[in-house]
């Protein structure tokens, strides 16, 4: 067993460590507090087991130095001799010696076997196979593999050769075992006739081609015409105001002739004069506005009301929309269709040769002349147009109650006229030439040249791969050697696999009934365990299928079904469901050792697991525990000490890394109360370090809670602010006001928050700490209450 750890220098916390007299015994646990070493030490042990650097390497000490690491072990076999097993220059001197054999369960454990973070890879199904199986599985398992990464390797080759040399070959077994009976020289003189007569055919079919795709020429679709617009401007130019009053258009017309100088251009003043109105005197004429005057000021309001105004808005409005239409471009659409069909008449050359058909060309191209020149007329036309109308618009505009001669447009309507015919003609001569283009394409079918063509091409693909089968001969065989050799390698798998499925049948499914039992053991009763095979890889790959009442769980939602008690409860199962099948003579030689095995358990499975490791513990060559669950290692002692004598060994921080001693298992035992007692006792004493404030605080609270827990109850005092109940524990007469004060200052001195006690020396602490047990030895103590004299 191991006996001794002996040096362990430059890993992790063990910087130079050294034990040689601390000796291990069968049964011992290792108590850690968090960063003491506890998981680097059993990385070290994990490393000898898999006889691989990796875990220990990873852990060098930072920073570096350029000392190397070192470590050194000490085994004794049943004869009591020791033997030491080093790490030096980055390797192990050799395995575990005495035939023993070491086997970890670690956090690590967890994620090399079952979880990678909260999933299940591959990788992890491969560890676990190979810790499952056992040597003699693995063994087959390493043929199966070395048997498939030669036929993957063949079937990459295969791929190789039909990407490199046998590129756009689709059946590519079929042109290797190709029989040709034509000789070179035959082929060749085929393939040159063929090739001359697709010439040929391509010739053709290419000039059949371009026909087809040919455009032809197009009506022209010009539906602006003047008639609606003219009707509309008309419409404007002739409004009178005939709703307006008789009486008050008199009265207007007699006052404006009266008083105004040009009563025709005083209208556009007047309109606005009702605005104007400050006082008594018209604006415009300057005479006084007496009571009399209201039937005036009355026609005003009548004739230019509120309705007058927006009408007058907006005919402005509809007079510019309207003279805008006839100052836009209103032939641009014609004069590009004919541009178009222009273009696409230049690309019939070879119909226009054609007998018969020069003529209606000609005819086309003098109706595009024609209808080109009355556009530029009537544009011409369009913008004199829109100049007469826009000074009649400002005529209108000036008096606007007042009815214009309408515009008749003779010349714009005879100008659209002779365009609107012109584009009539055209699209007639249009019609008949765009039929004898049709003509013209159907004649010109390209679909039995088409055909023929790739009935050549077909001979010629055909002669083509027997030319490139005589030139690839020896590509060839080594392709049919490959392939015949990558069958043979992926058959001899098939029976190694059937194979090991014999063989690990029956040890499998006693494992299984074993791991079920365990897990169910460890606290999860609710899921069932399952063997499943993954054939896919190198190599045959168990993993664990699971069933939570009955019903499947898909491994894709494992994390979310399994607690964190459950992933380390199954990990524990499968570490002990491996173990506890060895035979005997294999158990008498493996030593077991468990890092923080218990972590996230409740005391259910804490005492199950505990139990499986006493019960097993004598049938193996040592058990080594490993943790920092203090209340853990004490109940395995309380419960296992005389049937186990366990050795109990500690690990503690050092100014100079870590140590390693021996330990009372009593001091396991001891509650925290106790342990922070301990250690303020051996800080005044100067035999140990400083236990802190806040432990300090904690301390005076249970011993508060401890010696008034009846009177608190009595009083019902549950307020959990110490300063508050140190308060009504006075109001209350329990304790003197003098002893409030003092705790009061106990209190403040003792809260890191104040740094009363974190920024004094380290002597001031002790004095301090030694006043403080004073304190709560001999003045914590019921208020006495004062003697009635009478």
């Amino acid at each position: 067993m191991l006996v001794r750890i002996d040096t362990i220098s430059r890993v992790g916390r063990f910087q130079r460590f050294r034990a040689p007299s601390v000796q291990l015994g069968h049964i011992t646990l290792i108590y850690g507090e968090n960063t003491t070493g506890k998981s680097t030490l059993a990385d070290i042990l994990h490393s000898l087991e898999i006889q691989d650097p990796i875990p220990i390497l990873s852990r060098r000490t930072i920073p570096a130095d350029k000392s190397s690491i070192r470590v050194k072990l000490s085994f004794s076999g049943s004869s009591g001799s020791e033997e030491i097993v080093e790490f030096k220059n980055d390797q192990w001197s050799g395995a575990v010696p005495h035939g023993m054999a070491l086997r970890v369960f670690d956090d690590g454990f967890l994620h090399r076997n079952l979880f990678t973070g909260r999933s299940v890879s591959r990788e992890n199904r491969v560890s676990l196979t190979k810790f499952v199986l056992g040597a003699e599985g693995v063994t087959l398992n390493d043929q199966i593999a070395t048997l498939k990464q030669r036929a993957e390797h063949g079937q990459r080759r295969l791929a190789t050769l039909r990407a490199d040399v046998f590129t756009g070959i689709a059946d590519v077994l079929g042109f290797v075992q190709l029989d040709i009976s034509e000789s070179e020289i035959e082929l060749r003189a085929k393939q040159e006739q063929l090739n001359e007569r697709l010439m040929e055919l391509q010739g053709r079919h290419k000039n059949a081609s371009e026909i087809a795709d040919r455009a032809t020429v197009t009506t022209i679709v010009w539906t602006w015409g003047p008639g609606g617009l003219l009707a509309r401007i008309n419409e404007i130019f002739t409004f009178t105001m005939e709703t307006v009053h008789s009486d008050a258009r008199s009265r207007l017309e007699e006052h404006l002739a009266a008083h105004l100088r040009h009563a025709a251009t005083g209208e556009l003043w007047l309109r606005q004069g009702l605005d104007h109105i400050k006082n008594d005197v018209c604006p415009f004429c300057g005479q006084e506005l007496s009571p009399n005057s209201g039937g005036l000021i009355d026609a005003y309001t009548a004739v230019f009301n509120a309705t007058y105004r927006k009408w007058e808005a907006k005919a402005a409005q509809d007079l510019s929309a309207v003279i805008g239409e006839f100052r836009t471009d209103q032939t641009a659409v014609v004069l590009k269709l004919l541009d178009k069909n222009r273009l696409t008449l230049e690309k019939y050359r070879d119909l226009r040769a054609e007998a018969g058909h020069e003529s209606v060309f000609i005819a086309l191209e003098e109706a595009t002349d024609l209808v080109r020149s009355h556009a530029d007329v009537f544009q011409l036309v369009l913008n004199r147009t829109a100049d007469e109308l826009d000074a009649l618009r400002q005529k209108k505009l000036l008096q606007l109650h007042k009815a214009i001669s309408p515009y008749a447009g003779k010349e714009l309507r005879e100008a659209y006229e002779a365009l609107r015919l012109a584009i009539e003609k055209y699209n007639e001569v249009v019609a008949t030439v765009s039929t004898a283009m049709q003509n013209f394409k159907e004649r010109n079918q390209f679909a039995p040249l088409e055909d023929a063509a790739a009935e050549v091409e077909s001979k010629l693909v055909d002669i083509r791969l027997k030319l490139r089968r005589l030139k690839l001969a020896d590509q060839c065989v080594e392709y049919t050697n490959v392939d015949v050799r990558v069958i043979s390698d992926l058959d001899s798998v098939s029976e190694l696999r059937a194979k090991l499925a014999e063989q690990q049948s029956e040890f499998l499914s006693t494992y299984f009934e074993r791991l079920n039992g365990l897990f169910v053991r460890f606290g999860s009763g609710d899921f069932t365990l399952e063997r499943n095979t993954d054939f896919r890889g190198h190599r045959p790959v168990i993993s664990l299928g699971v069933r939570l009442a009955g019903q499947i769980v898909p491994e894709a939602t494992i994390e979310r079904v399994f607690s964190e008690s459950d992933r380390r409860a199954l990990a524990l199962a499968v570490y002990w469901a491996q173990v506890s099948g060895m035979p005997s003579a294999e158990k008498k030689r493996t030593i077991l050792v468990l890092d923080d095995h218990v972590t996230s358990f409740d005391e259910h499975r804490i005492g199950c697991v505990h139990r499986t490791v006493a019960e097993a513990a004598k049938d193996f060559c040592q058990v080594i525990l490993i943790g920092h669950y203090r209340s853990s290692f004490a109940r395995f002692i309380r419960c296992y000490r005389e049937l186990l004598s366990p050795t109990v060994l500690r690990l503690e921080r050092t100014r100079g890394g870590t140590k390693l001693s021996c330990w009372n298992a009593d001091a396991l035992l001891d509650d925290e109360h106790t342990r922070i007692a301990s250690e303020l006792f051996d800080f005044i004493d100067e035999l140990g370090s400083n236990p802190g404030a806040d432990k300090l605080r904690v301390f005076l609270e249970h011993e508060i809670l401890d010696r008034f827990r009846e009177q608190l109850w009595r009083e019902g005092i549950s307020e959990q602010k110490l300063s508050r109940r140190i308060d009504r524990m006075a109001e209350c007469g329990i304790i003197s006001d003098t002893l409030r004060e003092k705790l009061h200052i106990w209190r403040v001195t003792l809260n890191p928050e104040h740094h009363t006690w974190t920024d004094s020396t380290d002597e001031d602490q002790r004095q301090t700490a030694t006043d403080f047990v004073r304190f709560v030895y001999d003045e914590l103590c019921p208020c006495i209450p004062t003697a009635v004299t009478g």
